[in-house]
């Protein structure tokens, strides 16, 4: 039941890599700000924003 082949940790290794990677393109693709080392650089708005008042 257990994994106690290096092969089989490899396999493991493997498909936790694939599924980190596969988690980083869907949130790119969302557009959720979720970074690997550096927050990302959004655009900077110059338009003053509505108070509402």
């Amino acid at each position: 039941m257990f994994a106690t082949k290096p092969f089989h940790l490899l396999v493991i290794e493997i498909a936790v890599g694939i599924l980190m990677l596969q988690a980083i393109v869907i949130n790119r693709l969302a557009g959720t700000d979720c970074t690997l080392w550096a927050p990302r650089n959004l655009p900077v708005s110059t338009e003053p924003v509505a108070d509402g008042s």
